[in-house]
């Protein structure tokens, strides 16, 4: 499927996954489905390319959360955990999916080549301002520097020539700063590392 065409989640699998009132009755949750759950979905679809593995790591991300606001999880730490665990699910999947052989080739691939990409503040971005990041830089940030693979495997992902993946990369991580400094103040550090512990 071509980058230039990302998919939403069809209507009726989108209205399965978004919990009726008899099911759910905490608004609060409900409002976190109705608010991040495209956002989540495109995070994983970015990673895996497939609409089916994205929908079972989305479901698995909110059955989760949900588990963590009964055990007291306030606002800030279920918003960033949601993004953080749609990032790490999916990678998690795409390295189960994928062949030994090209697990070996790819297992030595380093993450941050450039000492550019900071998860952290990616993450408190996405959950501030999921609205404002393009779905086309999320998708190449998350290829490239979250599941960390090389250009030339994104190239042949995504149908495009190695040199464009690598200025699109170069690009969107411009776009991503550009966003982050007229965001409003992320949440420190230690609240991350709380958000996304257990």
């Amino acid at each position: 499927m071509s980058s230039s065409t990302l998919p939403t989640p069809p209507a009726a699998r989108r209205n399965r996954h978004q919990p009726a009132a008899n099911l759910y009755p905490s608004s609060y949750f409900f409002t976190l489905v109705h608010r991040h759950h495209q956002a989540a979905f495109q995070i994983a679809h970015g990673i895996l390319r497939d609409e089916v593995a994205a929908e079972k790591i989305t479901r698995q991300v909110f059955a989760r959360v949900r588990r963590r606001i009964e055990r007291g999880a306030d606002h800030a730490s279920a918003v960033l955990w949601i993004y953080h665990a749609s990032l790490r699910f999916a990678c998690r999947y795409y390295w189960k999916s994928i062949t030994p052989a090209m697990r070996r080739r790819l297992g030595g691939t380093c993450r941050n080549h450039q000492g550019e990409f900071d998860l952290p503040d990616f993450v408190r971005v996405l959950a501030l301002k999921p609205d404002k990041i393009d779905q086309h830089d999320c998708e190449l940030i998350a290829l490239r520097h979250v599941l960390g693979l090389p250009l030339v495997q994104i190239g042949q992902l995504l149908r495009m020539h190695p040199y464009e993946i690598s200025n699109r990369v170069t690009w969107s991580l411009e776009r991503l700063k550009e966003t982050q400094s007229s965001a409003c103040p992320l949440p420190a550090p230690d609240a991350f590392a709380h958000a996304v512990s257990a």
